[in-house]
């Protein structure tokens, strides 16, 4: 079965709803200097049986460097031009991550797709009451998305043959927050899962693209 979208223009749009502060501390974080980091994304991967490992790439903070341009190349997966941006504007913090032509072909050796964007950008923003994020991206192929995006769309690869395992699972509009909510998270716009059913798999890991992540408490 293939998976795969026109390769035409997509604009696609998702927001994470707002999440409310709970608890005493976070009640008196309005005073305090707001978080927010952003980076372009990661790549923890195993391609042959060799390992490769790439954190934060291109990151920011609202608490040191407030902006990265660049990004790092990684076997099979292209990142393209890309940047990050940390501000803060009268103590609340907003974290963007943007760029284009991002393309992974590592599931090609499995007859899979190439997952590609034209270009992307996902932000976060602290508000009084929370955090809210936002994310877009147009381009898009190799899987198919809905015009709205829920949070954590999740598309899966399937193998060539039915007897194949599953390639990949496909993340959109990732979004963790913790239990129980304080206002804060983080936003993924594409995590790429490999081979999520076979661990022992010579090919496996996870790419990530686009990270936000904004807190109220700090």
């Amino acid at each position: 079965m293939k998976m795969r979208a026109p390769a035409v223009a997509l604009l696609i749009v998702a927001t994470a709803t707002s999440l409310t502060m709970l608890g005493g501390p976070a009640s008196a974080a309005p005073t305090a200097p707001k978080k927010g980091a952003a980076s372009v994304g990661a790549v923890s991967v195993t391609l042959d049986g060799v390992a490769t490992n790439q954190a934060s790439i291109a990151p920011c903070t609202t608490l040191g460097a407030n902006s990265t341009p660049g990004t790092t190349p990684v076997a099979g997966v292209v990142y393209g031009k890309a940047e990050t941006s940390c501000t803060r504007d009268k103590g609340e913090a907003t974290a963007v991550a943007s760029g284009k032509r991002f393309k992974v072909t590592v599931l090609r050796r499995h007859r899979g797709p190439v997952i590609a964007l034209t270009s992307w950008s996902v932000q976060c923003s602290t508000k009084k009451t929370g955090s809210t994020a936002s994310m877009t991206l147009s381009g898009l192929t190799g899987v198919t998305v809905p015009s709205n995006i829920p949070v954590n769309y999740t598309v899966t690869v399937p193998g060539h043959k039915p007897s194949d395992p599953v390639l990949a699972k496909v993340v959109f509009n990732e979004l963790v927050v913790p239990s129980p909510p304080d206002g804060s998270m983080v936003m993924n716009l594409m995590h790429i899962k490999l081979f999520p059913n076979t661990p022992n798999s010579p090919d496996r890991g996870d790419i990530v693209l686009g990270t936000v992540d904004c807190d109220p408490n700090k």
